[in-house]
């Protein structure tokens, strides 16, 4: 993750997205925010691109009982296990857990095949980049 700085603008982190072709799912909690007048500006910096494409911006309430499970990748599979939350076959993907108040629990760039995240027992909502998105209830 890396941290938007502007002297006198009040910014949030931002996902490293890599080099990788395609859409990114990215999810900014706003909580903080809840009942202030806000502005919000979008700005990319790209490498290799000479343009980016931001599309289905969407600011609301997380809408869980629309995720139960969906799966872009059939690679892909997220579980639930006692104490933990099992990713497998993410490996480039941006991987968000958030819990039921939409409270970012865990975020990050997935570099490996498998990742094993710990959170306490409780229902999340775990997404990822390529659209993927489950609610997992962990013992």
């Amino acid at each position: 993750t890396r941290l938007l700085t502007v002297t006198g603008v009040q910014t949030c982190a931002l996902p490293i997205l890599g080099e990788t072709d395609g859409w990114h799912l990215v999810n900014i909690p706003l909580t903080a925010y809840a009942g202030k007048q806000v502005q919000f500006a979008l700005h990319a910096i790209t490498r290799t691109r000479q343009y980016t494409l931001i599309d289905n911006i969407r600011i609301g309430e997380n809408q869980a009982g629309s995720i139960d499970n969906i799966a872009a990748s059939v690679n892909t599979s997220v579980t639930a296990l006692p104490g933990a939350i099992s990713v497998t076959g993410a490996s480039g993907l941006n991987l968000m857990v958030c819990d039921t108040q939409g409270r970012t629990i865990a975020s990050t760039y997935v570099t490996a095949d498998a990742i094993t995240l710990p959170v306490a027992p409780g229902l999340y909502i775990v997404r990822l980049s390529d659209g993927t998105a489950r609610k997992l209830l962990v013992p």
